[in-house]
């Protein structure tokens, strides 16, 4: 009987620290998230900052003005109604005949190549 009692305080105590532990580490993620937003602006900032200001043109705008990209919209919003699919190659050809070519540059020299679409 005394050695079930000694058990049970023995669980209820782990079940408190086990709680308490699970609280810090909640309260040290928390605190971690928080620390990595904040240093990831600071980084995107300076980045940004460095960057002079004829040159902020990014990789997801060049990916967005790119030819594919503007025929890939085209189909998209034009497929999602009957009347638009006989438009489509009319829709296409304007847009191919309307697209202006940006500035060659490659898209891995754009100073935001590496952040996630």
């Amino acid at each position: 009987m005394n050695k079930n009692v000694t058990e049970v305080n023995d669980f209820a105590k782990l079940k408190s620290e086990n709680m308490e532990l699970k609280r810090k580490l909640h309260l040290l993620q928390e605190e971690w998230e928080q620390y990595f937003l904040k240093n990831r602006l600071k980084k995107l900032n300076i980045r940004y900052k460095k960057v002079p200001l004829e040159d902020r043109y990014g990789a997801v705008d060049y990916v967005k003005n790119s030819l594919q990209y503007k025929l890939g919209s085209v189909l998209i919003k034009e497929s999602k109604s009957l009347l638009g699919w006989p438009k489509i190659p009319l829709v296409l050809l304007k847009e191919y005949n309307n697209y202006i070519s940006p500035i060659s540059k490659k898209i891995e020299e754009y100073y935001d190549y590496d952040e996630d679409v």
